[in-house]
């Protein structure tokens, strides 16, 4: 699964460039970062096995917003940053006025691409409190757990030990999922399942 110049990143990049928005690379060593560890808000997540050697973060951050990284027991730690109060101004015949007041700061518009060497094998959490999470061609020797609150999640050619999912509002689309144990959860919104493979499986919608 080739995605470094898929359709699925350039939507990305289209949908989530801006003005005030720059794509920055940050290269993590896979073997000091052997466990994967997100939570963030309000970002599309795509994370892929790829022929890479080592852990490519691509992000999309704004001039106000930087995701912090770091490495933490062997796992690589994405979480948000420290966003700036935006300034109000009021704009007065052209002019643009500081109103002396500070607003809260955007978190939207974010994206943030991952590519993970073939051999990764270690454990994956993925948490967005509002955004896209696709996940494919992995092969995992422990958990996978993958959360967001409102938006669609889609996993495809992937093995692990076991694979939770849950999606508050969003709709989910699983292909080819190899794992002890599956379960995924969504309260309002359909799940599309194909060629599901494990030993104990779980698929939970209500209100769809």
């Amino acid at each position: 699964m080739e995605l470094k110049n898929s359709e699925t990143l350039q939507n990305l990049m289209r949908a989530f460039a801006g003005e005030s928005q720059a794509r920055n690379r940050y290269t993590f060593a896979a073997d000091i970062n052997r466990s994967l560890d997100i939570d963030v808000t309000a970002c599309d997540i795509v994370i892929a096995g790829t022929d890479t050697e080592n852990i490519i973060v691509d992000v999309l951050e704004s001039d106000t917003y930087k995701y912090k990284m770091s490495t933490s027991d062997n796992t690589l730690v994405i979480r948000d940053g420290e966003a700036a109060a935006e300034s109000e101004t009021l704009n007065l015949f052209g002019l643009k006025i500081p109103t002396g007041k500070k607003r809260a700061p955007s978190y939207t518009g974010l994206a943030m691409i991952i590519y993970l060497p073939e051999s990764f094998g270690g454990k994956i959490t993925a948490i967005s409190t509002d955004g896209d999470v696709k996940l494919g061609n992995l092969k995992l020797e422990e958990e996978l757990t993958v959360t967001t609150a409102n938006g669609t999640m889609t996993l495809s050619d992937i093995e692990a030990y076991d694979i939770t999912l849950t999606n508050a509002t969003g709709r989910l689309s699983l292909t080819n999922l190899s794992a002890t144990e599956i379960t995924a959860e969504t309260t309002d919104a359909k799940i599309r399942a194909e060629d599901l493979t494990a030993k104990r499986l779980t698929l939970t919608t209500t209100n769809a």
